[in-house]
């Protein structure tokens, strides 16, 4: 042991002494946050070309067979599924009888219009948790829900067995998770997880009910030049008051006078 701070501890030569070795750290490449965008601007015509085949019929010519029975055709596919699988009808009520609020669409023979699970002729059954009730009771006129997925006309069956010890049908709508506008003959009800999201939302982000109920969707596809055609500028929302040439503003107006310009 050195006496001093200074002293040095003398060494023996004879006592071979190990050195560490030090260990070289790979440098980890830091991209900036411009970085996966550059490396994506060469692919957005593969991008949007790929998301508007997903529009039409794909690779055939003409609608496949349905998908699950191979029988009939499938003119029908739903947005919320995965793996974009076709159905004929009655094999997406089958298939969709625990999935009540999924959106369809049904080709035309142009294009896919939308179409709904209730004109598909899917039934609800409540009371049973979705299992056949010995004695149901047919509702005639349809059920509005609210979900997150949209707004959706149902049909609904109501339980009036008393097996479930639930005869009130606002009993049986909240044990399904739906949340009753009314306690007396309810026509409309709103999904208990649509409620707990605008919570969160409202919590969060101050949302207010009209703006969750109006909110908004725009886009800018299927220009026949590509998306390499689209200028600068291109997906701004043009404002309704500034003066727009063959918009909002009269015939002959390059040829009025400097002042009333």
């Amino acid at each position: 042991m050195p006496l001093y701070e200074n002293d040095q501890p003398q060494l023996d030569n004879n006592i071979p002494v190990e050195v560490p070795q030090l260990r070289h750290r790979r440098r980890r490449h830091k991209y900036g946050s411009g970085k996966p965008i550059k490396d994506w601007l060469p692919f957005r015509e593969l991008f949007l070309n790929e998301i508007i085949r997903l529009e039409g019929l794909g690779d055939v010519a003409k609608l496949p067979l349905c998908g699950d029975c191979g029988v009939e055709v499938g003119d029908l596919r739903c947005t919320d599924c995965m793996l974009g699988t076709r159905f004929c009808t009655s094999c997406v009520v089958s298939a969709h009888q625990k999935l009540l609020f999924h959106r369809l669409q049904r080709w035309n023979g142009s294009f896919h219009e939308k179409c709904t699970l209730y004109q598909a002729g899917l039934r609800i059954q409540l009371g049973h948790d979705g299992h056949t009730c010995p004695k149901p009771v047919l509702k005639t006129s349809p059920m509005t829900i609210i979900d997150v997925s949209g707004v959706h006309d149902v049909h609904v069956n109501f339980c009036a067995c008393g097996i479930v010890g639930a005869s009130h049908h606002t009993t049986q709508l909240l044990r399904a998770s739906l949340w009753p506008a009314t306690v007396h003959r309810p026509q409309s009800a709103i999904t208990i997880r649509t409620l707990k999201l605008f919570h969160v939302l409202n919590l969060q982000s101050k949302l207010n009910v009209y703006n969750f109920w109006c909110t908004l969707r725009t886009g800018h596809a299927h220009v026949p030049s590509g998306i390499e055609s689209t200028k600068q500028g291109g997906f701004a929302v043009q404002c309704p008051l500034c003066p727009q040439p063959g918009m909002n503003m009269p015939d002959g107006w390059e040829d009025a006078p400097e002042d009333e310009r």
